[in-house]
């Protein structure tokens, strides 16, 4: 069984909370840990992406790159600070550095030059109890609420009047995105309510952060492939599927956390050490014979014997 979802585990693992608790947020704390503790099975997602501006961005189902290629060529993945080190302040996007990593944005998509025009649209409409704020990159906000319009539509500026917003005349990006209270994902599009995409929040409390990376020697046109670390996303209803499935492995997560709870550091150790036990057999089992081993030919073959002993 390589996933599940979170009604299947609690008829298995309910038993393992403590008085009063409830399940899911105990197993959230466990699968917390869990996503930390490595790269294991099914904990990889891929994805293609443009980054012919120089740039793309994971969704938020992925937390890192882990490969790449662009343009079908393999590429590197570098630190944040990487181009600043090679190439100082004199920024240079025609040094082949392959993937750089440039923190989080809020943004799928930068909106350069966005003044007076500043429209998005929140699809769908908001409920009479969400509350989003948007601050923009001149320090100007916008709080939507209940008011926001009809259509869904959100003017980058200033605050709300009525049941409009007025655009602030030197607003031209997003600079924060945060939310409270929200019973739906939401879309939030530019442009128009079938536009682009731009970013993606929700449902609860939180904030919009999307892991980013430059691509210094893309061209119009270019494109990347990337293998990501999952992201962990807390599950909340009965459906929400969980990927780390195996009983034994969730069984000693929960009863670590019940023992750091009551103060028994010892006892919560063991129960760790367990877990990333049978999470290492597992992955090893997964992996079969795409194991890496040494294999050592020391007369090559063929006539290319020397050549192969490298």
């Amino acid at each position: 069984m390589h996933a599940t979802t979170l009604g299947q585990l609690s008829r298995t693992l309910s038993t393992y909370t403590g008085p009063g608790q409830s399940f899911a947020p105990i197993l959230n704390q466990a699968l917390e840990v869990i996503y930390g503790m490595g790269i294991w099975r099914d904990l990889t997602v891929e994805g293609s992406f443009d980054c012919g501006d120089g740039y793309f961005t994971l969704p938020d189902q992925a937390d890192m790159v882990l490969f790449a290629s662009v343009d079908n060529q393999p590429a590197r993945v570098h630190s944040l600070w990487h181009d600043y080190r090679a190439a100082g302040t004199n920024y240079d996007s025609t040094l082949s550095f392959g993937l750089v990593d440039d923190g989080y944005r809020p943004l799928l998509t930068e909106i350069y030059g966005t003044t007076n025009t500043g429209t998005f649209f929140l699809t769908p409409a908001l409920d009479s109890s969400d509350d989003v704020a948007f601050n923009s990159t001149n320090g100007e906000s916008v709080v939507v609420k209940a008011y926001a319009t009809s259509d869904g539509s959100i003017l980058l500026g200033k605050t709300a009047t009525g049941t409009s917003f007025t655009v602030g005349a030197s607003a031209n990006g997003v600079e924060s995105i945060q939310y409270s209270g929200l019973l739906h994902r939401y879309d939030l599009r530019l442009g128009s309510a079938t536009g682009t995409v731009v970013s993606t929040f929700g449902p609860g409390d939180g904030v919009a952060r999307f892991r980013r990376y430059r691509v210094p020697q893309a061209r119009t046109g270019s494109f990347v492939h990337v293998l990501c670390k999952r992201r962990f996303i807390p599950v909340e209803d009965d459906d929400d599927i969980v990927y780390i499935s195996q009983i034994s492995i969730l069984k000693h997560a929960m009863l670590a956390i019940l023992a750091e709870d009551n103060a028994d550091l010892e006892r919560s150790e063991i129960h760790w050490g367990k877990c990333r036990q049978y999470l290492d057999e597992q992955l090893d089992q997964y992996r079969g014979p795409a194991r890496p081993s040494l294999d050592l030919q020391l007369y090559g073959e063929g006539i290319y014997a020397t050549r192969n002993q490298y």
